[in-house]
């Protein structure tokens, strides 16, 4: 085996590690604001974890309850159970520091991601995200 041969080799084997780990770590959301998703109606919210489908669910937008000095912010989303297997994903949630003062304060925050390719929307998706589980059921057309 030359050295050239075996140089593509290492690049290809370290391009798929790199790959490999990209698709395990999840994917950060596009969007993080205060608030709710335009299309919301503020009224009728309950205080816990919610989600909606945003862009003809090309997006889902997590909406997380905390203080607004130290808001719950959707960190990643992974997918733990493909659409084949039943149709799940987690939200990690970037931790606060304990030394940081944070008001007391109740407050809504979303993040939003793009949704991903190995679930679907036309069944129920399970968002697991801060020891709560949400059934995303319906697909908002904007």
């Amino acid at each position: 085996m030359s050295g050239r041969t075996r140089w593509g080799i290492v690049v290809g084997v370290a391009a798929l590690g790199l790959a490999l780990a990209g698709c395990a770590a999840g994917a950060g959301p596009t969007e993080s604001y205060p608030g709710f998703p335009e299309h919301v109606d503020a009224s009728a919210v309950s205080g816990e974890p919610q989600a909606f489908y945003l862009e003809n669910a090309g997006a889902i937008a997590v909406v997380l309850w905390g203080s607004s000095t130290c808001p719950p912010i959707g960190e990643r989303m992974v997918v733990e159970e493909p659409a084949s297997a039943g149709n799940v994903v987690r939200v990690d949630v970037r931790a606060i520091p304990e030394d940081r003062a944070c008001t007391r304060d109740l407050v809504p925050h979303t993040s939003v991601f793009v949704t991903p390719s190995d679930v679907t929307t036309t069944s129920p998706l399970t968002i697991r995200v801060a020891d709560a589980e949400i059934e995303l059921v319906d697909a908002v057309t904007e």
